[in-house]
């Protein structure tokens, strides 16, 4: 929000490119397997990380509405994978066996990194205004993923179903009785 105030009140700030997720989309099981800039979410996210960068991106949206004279972009990424890039998903299928909920198999998205650099300057020196999602097309199921983990230099994980010990809504109600 400070960087943002301070955009406002600078008169040279021509353009801001803010660096978003897909994952202001939510991830509700009828949601569709992609996502267009324009296609609206089933329900908002509700927590964590996607309801800040909705809120993130709530801000810019206001921050455009009062500087027109400024070019911006919002850069929503898939999640990003590569030689470099450390996160819990990376971690997870670097895993030699990659424990997975039985009966379930998440769609997921990728983009690798050299992508969202190459992305993240073109976004710089163009001038369109908008949101663009940056991200593949190609959607994979978390057990696809065993086969394909070059991203972390790994080959043939092995996908490893496990029951869910908790029945639904379990969860919850043990956080609030705790």
């Amino acid at each position: 929000m400070q960087l943002l105030g301070a955009c406002q009140k600078s008169p040279s700030v021509r353009r801001l490119v803010v660096k978003s997720s897909t994952s202001v989309y939510g991830s509700a099981s009828r949601d569709p397997a992609v996502f267009t800039e324009t296609t609206p979410p089933k329900s908002l996210p509700s927590g964590g990380f996607a309801k800040d960068a909705v809120e993130v991106e709530g801000y810019v949206r206001g921050f455009a509405r009062r500087r027109p004279d400024v070019a911006v972009c919002v850069l929503r990424f898939a999640n990003i994978l590569g030689p470099r890039p450390d996160s819990p998903l990376a971690d997870y299928l670097a895993l030699p066996v990659l424990p997975t909920v039985f009966g379930y198999d998440p769609r997921l998205q990728f983009v690798h990194e050299d992508d969202v650099v190459d992305v993240l300057g073109i976004a710089a020196g163009e001038p369109r205004r908008g949101t663009l999602n940056s991200g593949t097309f190609n959607i994979m199921p978390a057990t696809g993923c065993c086969c394909c983990r070059s991203a972390r230099g790994g080959w043939g994980s092995r996908p490893c179903r496990c029951r869910c010990p908790l029945s639904r809504g379990s969860a919850r109600r043990s956080v609030r009785s705790a």
